[in-house]
């Protein structure tokens, strides 16, 4: 299935499969299944980091607080690491480039206006050295209370390859790439 923002749609049972090489985001999917229980999305106060285990150094927390400003509440250190770059208290739109911003919006729209997932394969990591970190990340939406449009994205991210040496990385770019799907959890494609 294709929709309008030009990437498959998934579903959970598929993308457990997927994941099978991908221990830190199967983690992840469970912790957030489990946090769910019955509802199509967790709510803030169901969460239970310590469900994470071994993939919360590989999650991330942005709090949602507006088009243009996801604010990274709690920064995987996994990625700090590969990236040199602290990113806690940052918005993610001011570390990526002006090119890539509009595409980034759209495809987070798609997640929160539909409360949906999607799985991003083989994201980039550029370094000034010219050295590149391939990660895949999976993410999905929290909200805070019953019927509230989510307000925040939890993802966890799994290293593919990475430069043979990591000493002193600088971050300098986040190249949007195309290989992602949308994952349902209930409420379909978004539109």
């Amino acid at each position: 299935i294709w929709c309008r923002y030009n990437a498959a749609m998934t579903s959970i049972a598929k993308l457990t499969k997927q994941l099978e090489r991908r221990p830190n985001c199967r983690l992840f999917l469970d912790a957030w299944l489990k946090w769910r229980g019955e509802s199509p999305v967790p709510m803030r106060g169901n969460i239970r980091v310590e469900d994470l285990r071994s993939a919360l150094a590989a999650t991330t927390i942005w709090q949602i607080e507006g088009q243009d400003k996801f604010t990274v509440r709690l920064g995987s250190s996994l990625i700090e690491e590969w990236s040199g770059e602290v990113r806690r208290g940052k918005n993610f739109f001011d570390l990526i480039s002006d090119r890539d911003k509009q595409k980034w919006k759209s495809r987070f729209s798609a997640v929160l206006d539909t409360s949906c997932g999607i799985y991003f394969q083989g994201n980039e990591i550029h370094l000034q050295n010219g050295g590149v970190v391939t990660h895949d990340t999976l993410m999905f939406p929290v909200i805070r209370a019953c019927n509230e449009k989510p307000s925040f994205l939890y993802h966890c991210a799994d290293l593919v390859d990475r430069p043979m040496s990591l000493d002193h990385p600088q971050f300098v770019d986040f190249p949007l790439k195309n290989n992602y799907e949308y994952i349902d959890i209930g409420y379909g494609l978004p539109s």
